[in-house]
């Protein structure tokens, strides 16, 4: 029997495989195009120093670390990251978190989260193991360390050996964020915002951040919404708390206890998926003084940069104003960007001051945007590269 060929049989199937192909053919180039520009821009990329997915970024007596397969110290005047080693060598860093005197390594010591090692050191002393079990999640606050699995939050102060369980904070949904400000300490969980005294934390009364500040020892309008950053920003007028959700939503708490974001008013939708990297930024744009926050998306790759004026809805941009705008698009926005933090000290590369910026990617290890020659621009520019 004479065989009929296939676009005689069915023209769609000739349409679609040629659609297909296109597509294919379009996808790779789109891969291909960060490539590209890197060749063309003469910039190379870098092997990352600190590889894989590290740890957040924290501070610790004036000092940055990260941690990964080691634990990772900055030294601004080399500019460059060096090990410090590892409390459990040849495992991997799950986690680091600061307080006031005591930094704190969460090391993982078996095969999955309830098999982990909580380690601690002073300045100037070796590591301490303080607590092995179940842990996934830590942050450092004023001196204390807030720890949770689950709906367990315990912690523990600068003076104590061991974790002890908050009965006060536990019961309330997984641990999502810690931080002190205004004398009493905030911890974020999944049921909302609370704070207290240090002598509350363990077994006294916490309060829960309303939407009004009418009874806050009885909330009946609990505010809503998964807090994933909170970081106090310092300003001469006053320091105030920015509290961020995973939808976007901004509040900003200022003044004493009770705590609320909607007086004059405080509080703001700005819808973009958020992923709980939050850092400071402050330098100079166009000759002027200015300070944004970076906001790591988990509605997108990179990160977004927001002005401090909340009040007048200053837009969400992409993070370009710091950088150069195609160069940031082809490296460190194809990446998902889990923690973000400036440099504490200044540097000086060709007479220009400033201070570079460090991020954390998923997989594709520490990323730094530093002031260098953009080569085939025959300029110097901030710019994005693996650390």
């Amino acid at each position: 029997m004479k065989k009929t060929p296939l676009f005689k049989q069915s023209p769609m199937i000739v349409v679609i495989a040629t659609l297909l192909i296109i597509a294919s053919f379009s996808l790779y180039s789109c891969k291909q195009d960060a490539i590209f520009y890197h060749i063309e821009s003469g910039i190379k990329l870098k092997e990352a120093t600190v590889k894989g997915t590290p740890t957040r970024i924290v501070e610790f007596n004036h000092t940055l670390y990260v941690g990964s397969d080691a634990i990772y110290e900055y030294d601004g005047a080399a500019h460059r990251w060096n090990s410090t080693g590892n409390p459990l060598e040849g495992k991997k860093v799950l986690g680091l978190a600061a307080t006031t005197t005591r930094l704190y390594a969460l090391i993982d010591a078996g095969t999955d989260l309830s098999s982990v090692a909580l380690y601690r050191k002073s300045v100037g002393a070796g590591w301490e193991l303080i607590h092995t079990g179940a842990l996934n999640a830590m942050y450092g606050a004023g001196d204390i360390l807030f720890t949770g699995y689950g709906n367990t939050v315990s912690y523990i102060d600068d003076t104590q050996t061991a974790l002890s369980s908050s009965s006060a904070l536990s019961g309330k949904g997984n641990l999502l964020g810690a931080v002190k400000f205004g004398g009493d300490y905030f911890i974020s969980t999944q049921s909302g915002v609370f704070y207290a005294s240090a002598g509350d934390i363990g077994a006294g009364t916490v309060f829960q951040i309303e939407e009004t500040t009418t009874d806050a020892a009885n909330p009946t309008t609990p505010l809503a919404g998964n807090f994933t950053g909170l970081i106090v920003i310092p300003d001469p007028a006053g320091d105030y708390l920015v509290m961020i959700a995973s939808n976007g939503t901004l509040c900003k708490i200022t003044g004493a206890s009770p705590y609320s974001p909607v007086d004059t008013p405080n509080k703001w939708a700005k819808a973009f998926g958020f992923n709980g990297a939050v850092a400071l930024w402050e330098g100079k744009v166009g000759g002027a003084d200015v300070r944004y926050l970076l906001l790591g998306r988990s509605d997108y790759y990179g990160y977004l940069e927001l002005g401090l004026d909340f009040a007048v809805d200053t837009p969400l941009t992409p993070g370009i104003t710091i950088g150069n705008v195609d160069q940031y698009n082809s490296s460190l926005a194809t990446h998902p960007v889990t923690s973000i933090h400036q440099a504490i000290d200044d540097e000086t590369e060709n007479g220009t001051t400033y201070r570079p910026i460090f991020a954390v990617t998923s997989l594709d290890g520490l990323w730094s945007c530093r002031y260098q020659l953009y080569e085939n621009k025959d300029s110097w520019l901030m710019i994005w590269n693996q650390e």
